[in-house]
């Protein structure tokens, strides 16, 4: 049911930018990316090593649930750059995300 993976995908991340330069490494503490608790993602091994390309710390949780939904083994590091810019682009074109979680759900199923 779509309905339940939105509600899902929505419950999932508990805002801050960055990109993929070197500047957004200096603002990772200042984006609470040092609050996650990578251990417990399922895919944070993975996450942790692209979250320059987040646009704030809920992303990272987001497509975390994202990739758990679609039931993926693992994911190789383009594919992550290239899910956060997405999600990063969205954000920055102003979808709700309830609209970003709706997409999500639609693409996981």
């Amino acid at each position: 049911d779509g309905s339940l993976r939105s509600t899902t995908l929505a419950m999932s991340f508990p805002d801050t930018s960055s990109d993929g330069s070197a500047a957004s490494r200096m603002r990772f503490e200042s984006a609470g990316f040092q609050d996650i608790e990578w251990d417990r993602l399922t895919f944070g091994t993975r996450l942790y090593n692209f979250s320059c390309y987040a646009h704030c710390a809920d992303d990272l949780y987001l497509l975390d649930r994202f990739l758990c939904l679609s039931e993926l083994p693992d994911i190789d590091g383009d594919s992550v750059k290239l899910l956060l810019r997405t999600l990063k682009f969205m954000r920055l074109c102003d979808y709700t995300v309830e609209d970003i979680c709706s997409a999500l759900a639609h693409a996981s199923s």
